[in-house]
């Protein structure tokens, strides 16, 4: 008997694998565990070829494959809003929904196997946003019915201050079914929590219940005045990630959560000292992700740039030996690099040989220098994101590209307002280039010189993976394969 269910095993393995979102695109990471609006129709898409395709295989396998991919019913993200007041009775309408929505399983007789409704909904997101006065008696209706979509992985929290008291219930009436069955809510990884006032009382209200379990936190919008509070730090908690946007919650971050594996903050929100501290600090932080807005400013960075050089080098040396971080994100709109941001990046890839992902987001890639290009080579790094806006001052870059043995494995490069001729003509002589996204609104045609190493290709819409038994490049989207070759 055992002998008959390992094939079995192993089969949906191998389909579960060949299945997933990732298998498709591997170079690409999601900020969300949840698919996003684009990977829905891809998953339409997926789930059309494998009922074309591998249905003709057998009935057994048809019935495994779709049972482990998205149908088109998907829907991830749903958003409950109230504008009026008084409000009309949001929460008969959001238990409806949610009643009516459930995903209902059955056992088909004739293959022997578990079918989900493909009519149901499944919520992997939802945003309470705008909800008023509410009863114990219905939002503990709205938590228990919930806790039924075994897929729920995000909670968002968009609240005006007439609405706190919803907040509060939730989360003392959810914390203690937590607390009493830890069974509830198998998915959920993230809470985030946007709010006008009261931002420590919440959050010392979510470390009673021991953040739910989460993993993630996200405080996306939060008053400065959260300093009036004594935060408490959480005796359990199983939080690896945090999303903060002010900086009078990085002492707190760092104090109450040490063994952080992500952290993402505003750059510009934060001194330099609390810098330090976050690396000095956070002994187990794999991804630092800073951000700047285009309303941020730099001029306090500069400041201590021209006046404190020692706390500078401090930084640096941080940077230079840092043994945990693997993924470096400097994601910014439009700004020009700041000295001490400059500085980082001409020196740190010198040294540091353990970051491997490197995303300058929206950075322009011609503000770089020829120190930073040259030490990037030679790096750790095998993925890079970047931003290019024209091709002036981009002589580094391509002649960094063109060499063959650049370490540069999975290239994704935003660069909306013109066709990169010259970045694809780099490619010729790359030999280790698998992946590489070129993000852009250009219609003229594409013209690669195939390097035989690039493995999946994207432009624009246009998407590419190898052939095999074409031995090259062939068009996948929207028609999932088709003839469609590049070179």
């Amino acid at each position: 008997m055992e002998s008959y269910k390992l094939p079995h095993l192993i089969e949906n393995k191998i389909i579960k694998l060949s299945m997933s979102p990732i298998s498709f695109d591997a170079h690409v990471s999601h900020t969300w565990k949840f698919p996003e609006v684009y990977q829905v129709v891809q998953m339409k898409v997926i789930d059309k070829w494998a009922k074309k395709s591998l249905g003709f295989v057998c009935k057994r396998w048809f019935n495994i494959v779709h049972q482990n991919i998205f149908t088109e019913s998907l829907y991830p993200h749903y958003e409950f809003r109230s504008y009026s007041y008084p409000p009309f009775p949001i929460f008969k309408y959001l238990n409806q929904i949610l009643k009516k929505g459930k995903e209902i399983p059955k056992i088909n007789q004739s293959t022997q196997t578990i079918e989900i409704d493909n009519e149901s909904k499944r919520i992997y997101s939802i945003l309470f946003e705008l909800v008023y006065c509410s009863s114990e008696y219905q939002v503990r209706e709205l938590i228990e019915n919930l806790s039924d979509y075994p897929h729920l992985q995000r909670i968002w929290f968009s609240t005006v201050e007439e609405s706190l008291d919803f907040l509060y219930l939730f989360l003392r009436i959810a914390g203690e079914i937590y607390l009493n069955d830890r069974s509830k809510f198998p998915s959920l990884k993230t809470i985030a929590i946007s709010l006008p006032r009261e931002a420590g009382k919440v959050l010392n209200e979510m470390i009673k219940y021991e953040f739910l379990g989460i993993e993630n936190l996200e405080i996306i919008y939060a008053p400065t005045d959260v300093r009036q509070y004594t935060l408490k730090s959480p005796v359990h908690t199983s939080i690896k990630s945090i999303y903060i946007t002010i900086s009078e919650l990085v002492d707190w971050t760092i104090q109450s959560f040490p063994n952080l594996t992500f952290l993402k903050i505003h750059f510009c929100n934060i001194s330099i000292g609390q810098f330090i501290a976050i690396l000095s600090t956070l002994n187990r932080l794999q991804n630092l992700q800073l951000v700047v807005n285009s309303e941020d400013s730099t001029t306090e960075w500069d400041i201590v740039y021209n006046e404190n050089r020692d706390l500078v080098n401090n930084l640096l040396d941080l940077l230079k030996s840092n043994q945990t971080i693997t993924s470096l994100t400097f994601d910014a709109y439009g700004l020009s690099l700041c000295n001490i941001l400059r500085m980082i990046l001409d020196e740190i890839f010198i040294y540091n040989k353990t970051i491997t992902k490197l995303n300058l987001g929206h950075l322009n890639a011609s503000q770089f220098t020829d120190k930073f290009y040259q030490s990037l080579y030679d790096s750790s790094v095998t993925k890079l994101s970047i931003s290019i806006q024209s091709d002036i001052g981009m002589k580094h870059f391509y002649e960094m590209i063109k060499n063959p043995h650049c370490n540069i494995q999975s290239l994704k490069v935003y660069c909306y307002s013109f066709h990169p001729i010259k970045l694809l003509e780099s490619m010729e002589y790359n030999l280790s280039m698998k992946y590489l996204t070129i993000y852009t609104e250009s219609k003229e045609p594409i013209q690669l010189t195939y390097n035989h190493s690039l493995q999946r290709f994207i432009f624009g819409k246009c998407h590419f993976s190898y052939s095999y038994d074409s031995s090259c490049l062939v068009g996948f989207y929207p028609n999932f394969l088709s003839s469609k070759k590049i070179n």
